[in-house]
């Protein structure tokens, strides 16, 4: 299937308190609903890839996959942190990561991870096996496909340039909200219909 991947902004870092934990929106990658976890204690940025479902699976479920985690410079792309890990998540390892950073590196003035106070995360994913049920039906995933944009003619007085997104024409103003109501909402978005 290939690695996917989702990148996390974690914004106010500096007004994180000590070992408190971050997480990010859920995120659907191989039919599998993940979270991303970030603390930081006293030296390190540890950050955790996670089962966003892992309560609610049913009894034996387990999901084989590989994984990069990556703190990125923002100055250079040669200097970001990366980790790569193959793991077997079920109900008793639900979540696995790592000390990613040193603190001090992390926070450093000019040192390119930290810009205008926000940490960006990428982790990339390749499910290998889903043993159980996906989180979300291979229908459902079509909801991520790429927009096109459409020039729509208003009565031939002008024309108007609107984007598909999932099948619904919208502004251009408006994709980012389209599309976070449909990663949101995929599974109402499958029956939701427009009319003619």
């Amino acid at each position: 299937m290939g690695y996917e991947k989702f990148t996390w902004v974690i914004q106010n870092f500096t007004y994180l308190q000590y070992l408190q934990c971050s997480q990010s929106n859920i995120f659907v990658i191989g039919g599998c609903k993940w979270i991303l976890k970030g603390y930081h204690d006293a030296k390190y940025l540890s950050l955790f890839l996670m089962v966003a479902t892992s309560k609610t699976l049913p009894c034996g479920w387990r999901r084989h996959t590989r994984f990069r985690l990556t703190v990125v410079n923002q100055l250079s792309d040669e200097l970001s942190q990366q980790r790569e890990m193959e793991k077997w998540f079920d109900q008793k390892l639900f979540l696995s990561g790592y000390q990613m950073l040193l603190l001090t590196k992390l926070i450093a003035k000019k040192g390119g991870f930290l810009v205008n106070n926000e940490v960006k995360i990428v982790v990339e994913v390749d499910v290998l096996q889903v043993i159980g049920n996906l989180d979300v039906s291979e229908e459902s995933l079509e909801v991520n496909q790429p927009m096109k944009r459409i020039k729509l003619n208003d009565d031939g007085a002008s024309v108007k340039e609107s984007i598909d997104v999932n099948g619904f024409l919208v502004l251009p103003s408006q994709v980012e909200s389209a599309k976070r109501v449909f990663e949101r909402h995929s599974d109402m978005a499958l029956e939701f219909r427009a009319k003619n």
